[in-house]
């Protein structure tokens, strides 16, 4: 089956893509608009053939008339699939610093959101948090797609399946493995990261979940009110960043504050320090001073011992 609708403007589209699929804002919307482009990246991701993938749900759509004070600030895209799996896929670009806590939260909150009372916990469903990076989670341990679960940390031997946290570093596509290539996951990034229509098609053909995808980030650029949506998400992004940047000041300048005093306490302590040096000297001259004394006053015991035995025979000749 293929979904593709192509439009004459699409394929005459060339130079840069105003808005590509790193904007998070036309990620949700043209992957919620198109659910076959999303079978694609699903299957590509859970490196499994799409058609496995069926009965896909987005169940937060962004629709035409939404504000961001209806709207979380960052898009993700919550969908079922299969029955009762659930997946959050993610594009974030710039490193908030709360990823991996949030991304823990966000998974352990819809894998547990659809238990109901009575519900026996055997029948819970696979839980997936997936999310796309600009940057790297850990600069330490750098990795194109990395796949973390639920397992013995001595063995690696899995303890569960059902609780999954993947991230595809967008900044790491020259180090995909193998693997990665195989199922296609390199060449999704380099098509979320490309920048200008001619890349973007030169990527995508002949994949039509690509190519559907393609049409899609065409058609949200040409839409007023995804426009206006990311206007808006600028601007609550602009506010979110002036208030970050006053709060990262505020505890640079408590920082500072602290360094300050850290610094004062530090030459009072060499203060200390150099004074208790100074009075261990004193304590050592008193020391050497008082063994050069003891040694003088052994001398003169032992020149007196001396004096005694020498006494002693004079007066036993004298009573001989």
């Amino acid at each position: 089956m293929n979904n593709i609708r192509t439009t004459q403007s699409y394929k005459e589209a060339t130079g840069d893509i105003p808005y590509n699929m790193m904007n998070d804002a036309i990620f949700h919307i043209v992957l919620q608009e198109n659910l076959f482009a999303l079978k694609g990246l699903i299957a590509s991701l859970l490196e499994v053939k799409p058609d496995t993938i069926r009965d896909i749900k987005v169940e937060n759509p962004i629709l035409q008339g939404d504000t961001i004070s209806e709207k979380m600030t960052v898009l993700d895209i919550l969908l079922t699939f299969n029955d009762g799996e659930k997946l959050d896929l993610e594009m974030q670009v710039r490193d908030q610093h709360d990823y991996t806590d949030r991304s823990i939260v966000y998974l352990c909150r819809e894998h547990i959101k659809r238990l109901s009372h009575g519900d026996s916990y055997n029948d819970t469903k696979k839980t997936y948090h997936i999310g796309f990076l600009g940057y790297d989670l850990f600069p330490n341990h750098r990795e194109f797609y990395a796949r973390h679960g639920i397992m013995n940390i001595k063995d690696g031997h899995v303890y569960s399946d059902k609780i999954n946290l993947y991230v595809v570093s967008l900044n790491r596509i020259n180090i995909a493995t193998e693997e990665d290539r195989k199922h296609g996951i390199d060449r999704w990034a380099r098509f979320f990261t490309s920048t200008t229509w001619e890349d973007m098609k030169q990527i995508a053909k002949g994949d039509e979940y690509m190519e559907a995808t393609a049409q899609g980030v065409y058609d949200s650029n040409q839409e007023d009110w995804v426009k206006s949506l990311i206007s808006e998400l600028a601007w609550d992004k602009k506010q979110f960043d002036e208030m970050a940047m006053r709060k990262m000041n505020k505890e640079l300048q408590d920082l500072e504050a602290q360094k300050k005093d850290l610094q004062t306490k530090n030459e009072d302590l060499q203060t200390k320090n150099e004074d208790l040096q100074t009075k261990n000297e004193d304590l050592q001259t008193k020391n050497e001073n008082l063994q050069t004394k003891n040694e003088d006053l052994q001398t003169k015991n032992e020149d007196l011992q001396a004096e005694i035995v020498r006494l002693r025979a004079l007066l036993a000749e004298k009573d001989g």
